[in-house]
């Protein structure tokens, strides 16, 4: 984990790990262009934490 939310930050630290091919972070969108600015250009996928909150505002689209 990293404590910083400055893309800048974000950045540096993950271009330390370029064998990365999967992140699951938060919807915050300085991680997601943190991310995509990155060499590797990893797969992103939601946190469990998030993904689990958010389930309940999206079933009444599923459902008719």
């Amino acid at each position: 984990m990293i404590d910083s939310r400055e893309i800048s930050d974000v950045t540096t630290w993950l271009n330390t790990f370029p064998s990365l091919k999967i992140i699951s972070r938060d919807g915050s969108l300085i991680y997601k262009k943190a991310i995509e600015s990155t060499t590797a250009n990893p797969i992103q996928i939601s946190d469990r934490f998030h993904l689990i909150k958010k389930c309940p505002s999206k079933i009444p689209t599923l459902t008719y």
